[in-house]
């Protein structure tokens, strides 16, 4: 077997999985540290800033409605 058709048929086919695998989980890492970084860095914009904000407020409907947001982008990310 030649070293083409070997790495054709079972190295890609079997780290595709590996490979989506790691994907999804870096994009919700990433999404986390993302929205962790606004809240702790100070922007002036973003999802972790109006979570702050909202709960310094003492917004809590605002600040859930928020938090309901990111998890919805979170879990649309991860279909």
């Amino acid at each position: 077997m030649r070293y083409i058709d070997r790495l054709k048929n079972v190295f890609l086919k079997d780290g595709v999985t590996y490979l989506l695998t790691a994907l999804r989980l870096s994009i919700s890492i990433a999404l986390v540290l993302v929205i962790v970084s606004e809240m702790f860095i100070g922007t002036e914009y973003g999802l972790g800033r109006l979570v702050i904000d909202k709960s310094n407020t003492d917004d809590r409907a605002g600040m859930y409605a928020v938090i309901l947001v990111t998890g919805v982008i979170g879990w649309l990310f991860n279909c």
